[in-house]
C-alpha cells in the first residue's frame, strides 16, 4: 500500500490564473498480489480517490477495509491477506494495528501478517502502476478533456482498455465512525514486522529474528474500532483486463544478492558466490556486454553533431565564396534591411461595412440592449440580401476586437458631441480647467529645467 503524490487538476486548455492555488487530489493505492490456479503470479491495484482527505490511519483502515470486502466478492477464494507498506506514520500506527482484529472478522478475510518495507525498498508494483495511471491521466487530458475532480480522474483511468488490473473507487472518509483515538503500545518505532494470532499481536524488531514480543490486545485497547463506514460515492468496476501478470527473471544467473562480478573486460556477469564465479572464468565463457539505449543514443547524437560541423563549415565556406563572387562582380546587391520590424499595414472598412456597424450601433443606443461584438461578427458572416447571397464578402468580415474597437470610436464621438450642446456655463469652467491645467504644465518645464541645469556636467 502507498499513498501516491496528490494529482492536481488538469486542463486542456489551461491559462497562468488556472494553475496557481490548486488543491490536489489524495488517491490511495493498494496491489494485491495473488497465485493463480496455473501457479503464475498475478495482480489487481485498488485505487481509492478522496479528493480532499487527511491521510491518518483511519483513512487507510477505511480504505482496507472496502478492498478486502471487495476480494471477498472477485476472488471468493483469498481467505488470509498479508499487508506490507513503509513507514509512514499513517501505517506505522498502534490504532491502525488494533483495528485489524474487527476488519478481519468483519470482512471474513483473515490479516495474518503486516510487514513494513526498508526505505527506498518494497513499493516496486505500487510505484509502477502509479506511473501507468499517471500516464493514462497525461494521455487522457492531450485528447482534449479535462480532470478537474475526482470522477473525472477515475473516468480517465478507465478509459478504453484502463490499466491492466487497475480498478478505481471514489470514496469519502466518513469520520462520524471512528471510535478509537489512543492506545497503550509502547516503543512503536522499534517495531516492523507484526503478526495477528487472534486477540494477540506478535512484534518484532527485525525479520525472523527471535520469538518475537507477544502483545496482549486487551491490555493496549482502550475503545474497539467499529466499522469504518467508507462512503462509496462510486464503486470499483473491473476493467477489460482484470488482472496484471508478474513475470519472472529471465536470466537465472543474475540474482538480487549478486555480489561478485566478472573482472574480464566487457563481460557484464554477475554471480551469488565466489566459487561460480571461478568455475565461469575457468571456462572462459564471457558475455560481451552490449550497447545500452543509451550508449547507442549518446553515438547518434554525437555523429549528428560531427555531421552537423562539418555541413556547417562547408556552407561558411559556399558564403565567403558567394561573396567574393558578388564583390567581384556587377550583379546587384541584395535589398537590406530583411530583419527589421515590418511595419504594420493599417486597412479601411468599406463604406459598407461602415454603414451596417453605423446602423447596429445606433440601434443598440435606441433600444437601451448595446449589440456584442462577438455576435455582430457572427451575424456580417451569415447574414444575406435579398437574392439570397451573402451581403459581405468573407474581406469584409470582420473579428470582434476589430468591431468592438470601432463601436468604441463612436462612443467617444457621441460624448464627445454632447459635450459640445452643453450650456455656456460648462464652457466657462472647461476654459478655467484648460488654464490650471496649462499653468501646471509650464511649472514642470522650468522644474525640469532647473533641475538640468543644477546637474554636474
Amino acid at each position: 500500500m502507498d499513498w501516491a503524490m496528490k494529482f492536481l487538476p488538469a486542463l486542456y486548455r489551461e491559462k497562468q490564473s488556472d494553475f496557481f492555488g490548486q488543491k490536489g487530489m489524495s488517491w490511495h493505492v493498494s496491489v494485491a498480489i495473488f497465485r493463480a490456479e496455473d501457479g503464475s503470479l498475478k495482480h489487481k491495484t485498488f485505487n481509492h480517490i478522496f479528493g480532499a482527505v487527511r491521510q491518518d490511519w483511519f483513512a487507510v483502515a477505511s480504505a482496507i477495509e472496502h478492498i478486502l470486502k471487495s476480494i471477498r466478492v472477485q476472488m471468493p477464494g483469498i481467505e488470509e491477506v498479508f499487508l506490507r507498506s513503509d513507514n509512514a506514520g499513517c501505517y506505522h500506527c498502534g490504532c491502525l494495528w488494533l483495528s485489524m482484529h474487527g476488519i478481519s472478522e468483519r470482512t471474513g478475510i483473515s490479516i495474518v501478517r503486516y510487514d513494513f518495507s526498508e526505505p527506498q525498498a518494497g513499493k516496486s508494483y505500487c510505484d509502477a502502476k502509479i506511473a501507468h495511471m499517471r500516464s493514462k491521466l497525461r494521455m487522457f487530458v492531450s485528447s482534449g478533456e479535462n480532470v478537474t475532480t475526482p470522477f473525472d480522474m477515475k473516468k480517465a483511468i478507465m478509459d478504453g482498455s484502463g490499466v491492466a488490473g487497475c480498478q478505481c473507487a471514489v470514496v469519502e472518509v466518513d469520520r462520524r465512525n471512528q471510535t478509537m483515538t489512543s492506545h497503550c503500545i509502547k516503543g512503536i518505532t522499534n517495531i516492523n514486522n507484526l503478526a495477528f494470532e487472534g486477540d494477540d499481536i506478535i512484534a518484532w524488531h527485525s525479520f525472523s529474528i527471535g520469538i518475537g514480543i507477544k502483545i496482549k490486545r486487551e491490555d493496549v485497547l482502550k475503545s474497539e474500532q467499529l466499522d469504518t463506514g467508507l462512503i462509496i460515492l462510486s464503486d470499483f468496476e473491473e476493467p477489460s483486463k482484470n488482472y496484471g501478470v508478474i513475470s519472472h527473471i529471465k536470466n537465472c544467473s543474475v540474482t538480487p544478492t549478486s555480489i561478485f562480478h566478472c573482472s574480464e573486460l566487457g563481460c557484464n556477469q554477475q554471480f551469488s558466490s565466489y566459487q561460480i564465479l571461478q568455475e565461469h572464468v575457468l571456462l572462459d565463457r564471457h558475455v560481451q556486454e552490449k550497447t545500452s539505449t543509451y550508449d547507442a543514443l549518446r553515438h547518434h547524437w554525437s555523429e549528428l553533431c560531427n555531421s552537423n560541423l562539418f555541413i556547417s563549415k562547408q556552407l561558411v565556406q559556399i558564403g565567403r565564396d558567394h561573396h567574393t563572387l558578388v564583390k567581384n562582380s556587377s550583379v546587384e546587391k541584395l535589398q537590406q534591411g530583411w530583419a527589421l520590424k515590418k511595419t504594420r499595414k493599417f486597412a479601411c472598412f468599406s463604406s459598407k461595412v461602415k454603414d451596417f456597424l453605423h446602423r447596429v450601433f445606433q440601434e443598440g443606443e435606441e433600444s437601451g440592449r448595446k449589440a456584442i461584438p462577438v455576435e455582430v461578427s457572427q451575424r456580417m458572416k451569415s447574414l444575406r440580401n435579398s437574392t439570397g447571397e451573402k451581403f459581405f464578402n468573407p474581406d469584409e468580415w470582420l473579428q470582434p476586437s476589430q468591431i468592438n474597437s470601432f463601436f468604441s470610436r463612436l462612443s467617444l464621438n457621441a460624448k464627445a458631441k454632447d459635450i459640445k450642446d452643453e450650456p455656456e456655463e460648462d464652457d466657462h469652467l472647461r476654459e478655467i480647467l484648460q488654464s490650471i491645467y496649462e499653468e501646471e504644465e509650464r511649472d514642470s518645464i522650468r522644474d525640469a529645467m532647473t533641475l538640468e541645469l543644477d546637474s554636474p556636467i
